[in-house]
């Protein structure tokens, strides 16, 4: 939807006598239209040039003359109400009565005769049918079921191997009294031979391993693969 002329927007907003500039923004503002406080400055300095408006000075009690107020003058009064008395009035919309909101009321169905009352039963045959019944439903054996053996799963094929969880200096601890314990003319080991021997993974093994030759307490016997020793 196209936006209208600011001058119309303004002219809209100039709904009651001595509005201050500020107060036409905020008809403006609360109407949905953006429209700047520059435009709109100039749009109401148009509509007084034009005589639709009229601008004078709102005086307070202390006689010193306060701020600009705009009003339409009473030329545009007077043609908006000749306008709106020529305009012909909407036919009021007819309100339905409860007559009318009443659904049509269906048609009554025809009786349909009854059918003829079977015999009585003699007294207590109901009683008697619902004790045979519980006699049929009783179960034959009222003992428990013998409880069910519950037997675990064999461990399946290619499980994940569950390594010890050491804490904290107790690997190193570990990897170094396995050296020690080895002998000193026995051919040095690899951290994969460490690591199986104390149920431990290998990088954290080949990582105390580095770390304990810069320390100097295990010595580095070979490259390729790199194979240790106690110092």
């Amino acid at each position: 939807m196209a936006k209208p002329p600011t001058t119309d927007i303004v002219r809209s907003a100039l709904t009651r006598n001595s509005q201050t500039t500020e107060e036409v923004t905020a008809v403006i503002v609360a109407a949905g239209y953006k429209v700047s406080d520059a435009s709109i400055g100039k749009a109401l300095r148009q509509l007084a040039d034009a005589g639709t408006a009229v601008a004078r000075n709102r005086m307070p009690k202390g006689g010193k003359p306060g701020a600009t107020v705009w009003a339409l003058s009473r030329a545009t009064v007077a043609a908006l109400a000749a306008k709106a008395k020529a305009e012909p009035k909407r036919p009021a919309k007819a309100r339905p009565t409860k007559a009318t909101q009443r659904p049509a009321a269906a048609p009554k169905a025809p009786r349909v005769p009854r059918a003829p009352a079977a015999a009585s039963k003699p007294a207590g045959a109901d009683v008697d049918a619902a004790v045979a019944f519980m006699e049929t439903a009783r179960p034959v054996s009222a003992q428990p079921a013998p409880p069910v053996k519950r037997t675990r799963a064999p461990r399946a094929a290619g499980t994940p191997h569950t390594y010890i969880r050491f804490a904290r200096g107790q690997l190193r601890d570990a990897v170094m009294a396995f050296l020690q314990r080895r002998d000193a003319g026995a051919e040095p080991c690899t951290a994969t031979d460490i690591a199986k021997a104390i149920n431990a993974q290998v990088p954290p093994v080949a990582t105390n391993l580095d770390r304990m030759v810069t320390r100097g307490n295990v010595e580095l016997a070979g490259q390729q693969p790199r194979r240790y020793r106690a110092a």
